[in-house]
């Protein structure tokens, strides 16, 4: 017996050691091989979930080729996830997106990718990224049956395999402590041989079935009894890691939930926002398209991207002749603002209401009205601008036409004040006449009432031309010209006709530079310094002139006008006569008003100046208090070019041109050709004169090369000059001819020089200045 027990102690200890263990292993593996399959199938139901939602999220981006996106709403779903690597591929490997930067270029593909192809299914394998094994996912986007492109996420095995790993610790932990229990529970077993091994057995099979929940009956304290008691300490433990597990699958399925909800919300924001974008867009397209104004789109580049068709019927063009282009319809005098708006346009600013031109399809010109503004893209940056444009040519027209009668109209009006004008200029130029008369025989004296009789021509020819520009348009020569230079020179004149009363103040400071007419401009200051003086010549007081330079911005630009941002002129002329109310400040500029009496001057001023101003894209302003006098600034644009050649430049006396050939003067005026004649034989020119068209004609045929110049009045009795010039012209076709005119409205210079005549003089012509004129016209032979 001795020698027996133990070995028989040992068998039952080896036998029930050997069959523990054996049942150990079969949990164990079983266990970590259900874990890692429900983990895996886990990780499979996850992987397609996520893909689906990725397939929703990304295909309205990806059609829209708004990758940043749907990059920045991956990167944001797969941010503290399993899930590595997100990735967009077309149908031969080309990666599109990813959200691993290093993925690029074209993948290879596999057995597996073409069945994902041919199949149009979702599909799943295990496979390695970056060294770590992953769960790769792969899903065919079709559109019209036909497969797109490739969605592709890979899953990251680590977790699954970190806790497979842990469960094995635990069970080997476990299964150490059962060994143990094992090896005391066959000692006990080997005491009582029979029930505690039944219960024991039965107990481990429960427990290998997976009966968590079955207890072993403790019979006995001994170590069988404690074997009892470690089998079901062991079972609690399985059953609380398995709480444990079922509480992380939940908790891991909330997860899930809540970032299915997630990204239920975001995709639904998202076709919210697309659709209310689509509705915007139709809407905003059908009120352009129903616009009866011209609206054009362009980028920051200046190339149009939409017309519409009010555009269309305005300018010529169609979308499909300029979508993507540049239209070249500026004209060269409304470029300079045209570049400041285009400045305005690239800072993201928008300007309302400014007058220019265009030309259409055919090049014409149109009168135009522009407004814009710039439109922005989602982060705010200006993506090109929308112009509005006006026709309003037609407005113009009439507008020319009403001003017109409106001129013709107010002429009757001014006919009193014109002739006080002309009658004080002639009492004048009669009154020096008789002056020099008696100082014949004292020479400087003559020659100095001689002056003023020329000053006083002058004044009149001036008020002739008031007259002229007043009643008909015309023609502006724009040039580069300095205003200071011109301004000090009609100070100077002024000063001679201003009465002692009234004190001259200047601040002339400014030699900036800029586009005008000269001869408008100097109207301008004189028409302002002459209503100046009128205010003042009963009471006296103070003109004052001042000519600055100002930097307009939009803080400081004057409310009621269209002036763009930039450096300006300031033209300010001051008085400080009996001033205007409010009521007859806002009718100063009005073509017909005037607060003048009957024969106490033209009226017509203001409105002049307002019209030439304007001309020359500037702006008047005046000032005005009841007893303090009035103040007119004028605002002019400066330029950069250098100055032409002003007309108020002192000329240097020259010796007159003499000359020796035969000249034919034609004037129906004996007193012109009289003293025209006389002139020029003086300067030794052999003239022949006639008094009307017919008879210089009839002597002309006689020899056509006998004369070496023709000098002809524009009106005249039986044939006027440009008749006369032009049958000469025809039998001679070379032959210079200097036509003079006192006022045509149905021959203009233009007409003149087309026709081959050499030169075209507007009357009064000072004799020096038709000596000169003759010697150029012969001498460019």
């Amino acid at each position: 017996m001795l020698s027996l027990r133990p070995s028989i102690r040992l068998k039952i200890v080896f036998s029930f050691l050997v069959i523990v263990s054996v049942i150990i292993a079969i949990f164990t593996f079983t266990s970590y091989f259900r874990t890692i399959n429900a983990l895996q199938m886990e990780t499979r139901k996850h992987g397609t979930a996520i893909l689906k939602t990725f397939t929703q999220m990304g295909t309205a981006y990806i059609f829209e080729n708004d990758y940043i996106t749907f990059l920045d709403n991956a990167n944001e779903l797969i941010e503290d996830s399993d899930i590595l690597l997100v990735t967009v591929m077309d149908t031969t490997g080309r990666v599109w997106i990813s959200t691993d930067q290093h993925v690029s270029g074209i993948i290879k593909f596999d057995e597996f990718y073409q069945n994902v192809i041919s199949s149009t299914k979702t599909n799943h394998r295990k496979t390695s990224y970056n060294s770590q094994k992953v769960m790769e996912f792969v899903n065919p986007v079709t559109a019209l049956g036909k497969v797109i492109y490739l969605l592709k996420i890979d899953i990251s095995l680590k977790t699954i395999e970190n806790q497979a790993t842990e469960r094995i610790k635990d069970i080997l932990l476990i299964c150490i402590g059962m060994i143990f229990f094992s090896v005391l529970l066959g000692i006990y077993m080997s005491k009582l041989l029979t029930d505690p091994l039944k219960n024991l057995v039965k107990g481990t099979k429960e427990i290998s079935q997976g009966n968590l929940n079955y207890k072993i009956n403790v019979t006995s304290s001994d170590e069988i009894g404690i074997l009892t008691q470690s089998f079901n300490k062991m079972t609690d433990t399985l059953k609380t890691e398995s709480y444990k597990r079922q509480l992380a699958e939940k908790k891991s399925q909330l997860s899930r939930d809540e970032l299915e909800i997630r990204v239920e919300k975001r995709t639904a924001e998202l076709k919210k926002q697309i659709k209310k974008r689509a509705a915007d867009k139709e809407n905003y397209h059908k009120l352009m398209e129903a616009s009866p104004v011209p609206i054009a789109v362009y980028d920051m580049k200046g190339d149009t991207i939409y017309i519409n068709p009010a555009f269309t019927r305005t300018f010529g063009w169609t979308l499909e002749e300029l979508q993507g282009k540049k239209i070249n319809y500026v004209p060269e005098d409304a470029l300079p603002k045209t570049l400041q708006m285009i400045d305005l346009i690239k800072k993201g600013k928008s300007y309302h209401e400014f007058e220019t031109h265009r030309y259409n399809k055919k090049r014409e010109i149109l009168d135009v009205i522009i407004s814009f503004d710039v439109w922005r893209g989602q982060n705010g940056v200006p993506k090109g601008s929308v112009v509005i444009y006006h026709d309003v040519t037609r407005r113009k027209q009439l507008e020319a036409q009403l001003l017109q009668s409106r001129k013709m109209e107010a002429m009757g009006t001014l006919a009193g004040g014109i002739a006080h004008d002309f009658n004080n200029i002639l009492s004048a130029i009669f009154s020096y006449s008789h002056l020099a008369e008696q100082h014949i025989e004292h020479p400087e004296q003559a020659k100095c009432h001689i002056g003023q009789i020329i000053k006083g021509a002058q004044r009149a020819a001036d008020l002739v031309q008031q007259i002229l520009a007043f009643s008909r348009q015309t023609e502006y020569k724009k040039q580069t010209l300095q205003l200071y230079s011109m301004v000090k020179e009609t100070i100077k004149l002024l000063r001679s006709s201003i009465p002692a009363s009234i004190e001259i103040k200047e601040n002339i400071v400014s030699r900036a530079m800029v586009t005008a007419d000269p001869s408008q401009i100097h109207q301008v200051i004189m028409n302002l310094c002459t209503n100046a003086y009128h205010a003042m010549r009963e009471k006296g007081g103070i003109l004052t002139v001042e000519l600055t330079q100002i930097e307009m911005s939009e803080q400081n630009a004057l409310p009621d006008s269209n002036l763009l941002s930039g450096n300006f002129i300031k033209l300010e002329v001051k008085d400080t006569g009996h001033g205007m109310d409010q009521k007859t400040l806002e009718k100063a500029f009005d073509l017909y008003f005037t607060t003048k009496d009957v024969g106490k001057g033209t009226g017509f001023g203001l409105a002049l100046v307002q019209a030439i101003v304007e001309k020359h894209d500037g702006y008047v302003k005046a000032y005005s208090t009841p007893g303090k006098g009035s103040s007119f600034n004028i605002y002019l644009p400066i330029t950069e070019a250098k100055p032409g050649h002003g007309i108020l430049k002192q000329e240097k006396k020259k010796p007159l041109n003499r000359g020796t050939e035969k000249i034919m003067l034609v004037d129906d005026e004996e007193d012109i050709r009289t003293a025209t004649r006389d002139f020029l034989k003086e300067l030794g020119y052999h003239v022949t004169s006639f008094p009307n068209g017919v008879q210089a004609f009839q002597e002309f045929k006689k020899d056509p090369g006998r004369f070496d110049l023709i000098i002809t009045d524009m009106t005249m009795p039986q044939m006027e000059g440009d008749e006369l010039s032009a049958r000469m012209l025809n039998i001679r076709k070379n032959l210079p001819i200097i036509l003079c005119t006192g006022y045509s409205e149905n021959f203009t210079k233009t007409e003149a020089i087309e026709m081959g005549i050499r030169k075209y003089l507007q009357k009064p012509v000072l004799i020096t200045k038709l000596a000169a004129l003759i010697r150029d016209v012969l001498d460019e032979k």
